[in-house]
């Protein structure tokens, strides 16, 4: 209550109508559109209908027409049901964020979700979107059935680097008839990590040489992770690449060995380029978001070239490493630099 009389005494511009609508939140469930949280209006389909109904009844009156009161009833009974199946085509419908993938600054953020049905009815053209979304994509049309679930991928739009809310959800249908139209929003808690975008900027990094040197400061080849001598094995973490996986002495371990899963790559070792160092001070010059801009650039370049390389920022170094995990744990440190 007090909150309602303070949005009076704020300015006209801070009035916003769609904050006075219950939004359905999520808490350690999935979201439930329960009855409280349903609104339902009239199309403009609707508005004709009933205006075409007011007509006939009239006319009926006029002229004693036995058979145009029966007819506009008739009819009348038909926009009541579409209205009641509009609104139980969503309600009780429950929603639950899989994941998010990730994404960089202004690009569109993807969310997975899962809309159940648990009260044994066959949902037919339920609409979804995130509220902030429309002029980015088009609303994701789906049909749940009875008991059953659907995935549905929704796009939210970014606009910076660093952790994300998402706007609320937006979920209505018109089904069956069009006559009215029945919406719901849903709040679900969770964060998104956005990273910062790529520079547009053709610099190269003006060091990206190992830090192995000798005492006459000659630059020194180190051992890394190339394709020339086999020298061994090791456990498989999530981001390696799986055409370096030995199916073959993998299936030999035992649940003992490595840890789970029981997978072993090859390694390898030869000379090979110098690892790549991308440090903070190799962008001086440039702006502090540009500065990060371009190591984000540099760190997905060398990723995608199969690469070893390091990050050094400010109050924090990430030790020369590659594969996706790697990636994604420098791509984590620059989005979140304050």
């Amino acid at each position: 209550m007090l909150r309602n009389l303070a949005l009076f005494k704020n300015p006209i511009s801070q009035l916003n109508f769609k904050s006075w609508f219950r939004v359905a939140k999520a808490d350690s469930t999935p979201a439930v559109l329960s009855r409280r949280h349903i609104y339902i209006l009239p199309t403009r389909f609707g508005l004709i209908f009933g205006f075409l109904l007011f007509g006939m009844l009239l006319g009926s009156m006029n002229y004693s027409l036995s058979l145009g009161f029966a007819l506009t009833f008739l009819l009348a009974g038909v926009g009541h049901a579409a209205m009641l199946h509009t609104w139980r085509n969503i309600a009780h419908l429950q929603l639950k964020l899989q994941c998010f993938q990730p994404t960089f600054a202004h690009e569109p953020l993807h969310a997975e979700l899962i809309v159940s049905d648990n009260k044994g009815r066959q949902r037919t053209g339920v609409l979804l979107h995130f509220e902030c979304t429309p002029e980015i994509g088009f609303s994701q049309l789906i049909d749940i059935p009875a008991f059953g679930e659907a995935r549905v991928k929704l796009a939210h739009s970014t606009h910076q680097r660093g952790t994300l809310k998402p706007e609320r959800i937006k979920v209505y249908s018109e089904f069956p008839l069009t006559l009215c139209h029945a919406w719901a929003y849903v709040q679900l808690e969770s964060t998104a990590i956005i990273y910062p975008a790529l520079s547009q900027l053709d610099n190269t990094p003006t060091s990206t040489q190992d830090t192995n040197v000798d005492s006459n400061n000659s630059n020194v080849a180190s051992h890394q992770s190339g394709n020339e001598d086999f020298s061994g094995h090791k456990a498989y973490q999530v981001g390696d690449n799986l055409k370096k996986i030995n199916w073959k002495a993998s299936s030999k371990l035992d649940d003992s060995e490595f840890g789970t899963p029981n997978l072993l790559l090859k390694q390898f070792e030869g000379l090979s380029a110098n690892c790549l160092i991308f440090e903070w001070a190799q962008t001086a010059g440039l702006t502090h978001e540009a500065r990060i801009s371009l190591l984000t650039r540099w760190v997905v370049e060398a990723s995608e070239a199969n690469r070893a390389f390091a990050l050094n920022i400010p109050q924090l170094n990430i030790a020369k490493n590659s594969g996706n995990a790697h990636l994604h744990a420098c791509l984590n440190a620059l989005a979140l630099m304050p």
